[in-house]
């Protein structure tokens, strides 16, 4: 195990513990947590992303507005979980960090309570970036046999994915556009329980 997924892990079972055993001192980190940009909103980028988003979102056709679910990756993961619960939509995160922090900062549609229920977080091993800050969605993990910096990447993370999802394009994909190696997709095919 490397030692940033160790430092990461304790910290989420922590910050896990504290969540579940004392909610007042939770909030107050997680208000500590998002004080800079409380006090410097004009610096971040965040809101900007959002109101793109939003915009996007607005002006999409009636047509597709109801079957959306909002996806991204890394940061864009992030951000996918955060607008997802603006506009009341399911979100998918693919390497993304955990938001819960800052969902104080915006209303959403529904519940705050329920932020957690409507994303789904795919978090590759040994990646830090999804374990940046507790994830609370439903949460599934792939088996990156890389280095950190590897398993962040999206290709290899969708490669894996098409793979234990028996996707009949997972070959196609992960050599042509993923650039991934043969040894690397029987890897996957062989680390599912599908054999």
């Amino acid at each position: 195990m490397y030692l940033p997924s160790l430092i990461l892990s304790t910290l989420n079972y922590f910050s896990s513990s504290i969540r579940k055993d004392n909610k007042e001192l939770f909030e107050i980190i997680e208000y500590m947590f998002t004080l800079p940009y409380r006090l410097f909103p004009h610096f971040y980028m965040i809101q900007e992303y959002l109101d793109e988003l939003k915009f996007a979102y607005n002006n999409m056709n009636d047509t597709f507005s109801d079957n959306i679910i909002v996806v991204g990756h890394s940061l864009g993961g992030g951000l996918a979980k955060i607008f997802g619960k603006l506009i009341g939509k399911k979100s998918i995160s693919l390497s993304g960090p955990g938001m819960n922090a800052f969902k104080s900062l915006w209303q959403y549609k529904g519940n705050n309570s329920d932020f957690d229920l409507t994303t789904v977080d795919i978090i590759p091993d040994h990646d830090p970036v999804p374990r940046i800050e507790l994830s609370g969605g439903t949460s599934y993990r792939l088996l990156c046999l890389k280095t950190p910096g590897k398993c962040h990447d999206k290709e290899l993370s969708l490669c894996e994915s098409l793979v234990i999802c028996r996707n009949p394009y997972a070959w196609d994909y992960c050599l042509n556009t993923a650039n991934i190696s043969h040894k690397d997709i029987q890897a996957f095919y062989n680390s599912t329980e599908f054999n």
